[in-house]
């Protein structure tokens, strides 16, 4: 599913670009939370082998991670406002 059919799920529209909206993440996301980090709030979807975090003001606007298993480290990465790769993990 892309990211923006993702939000539209839940009733959220964030100020992302489209870079960021149209990329395709893996998941069967059920709820979202938001956390606050600094001045930044970010929106956490998780399931029980994904984990999604979306901000719309963070250098790093949508981070990632995928486990191989319920409670194993998974691995990821994170793309910049301009839905750029800038790391992996």
């Amino acid at each position: 599913m892309l990211v923006k059919d993702l939000l539209d799920k839940f009733g959220l529209f964030l100020k992302l670009s489209d870079n960021i909206l149209n990329i395709e993440v893996e998941g069967s996301y059920d709820s979202y939370s938001t956390e606050k980090f600094e001045d930044d709030t970010f929106y956490r979807f998780e399931d029980d082998l994904h984990e999604l975090l979306i901000s719309e003001t963070a250098d790093e606007a949508l981070w990632y991670t995928v486990s191989p298993a319920p409670g194993l480290p998974g691995k990821g990465g994170g793309y910049d406002k301009d839905g750029i790769q800038i790391s992996v993990t």
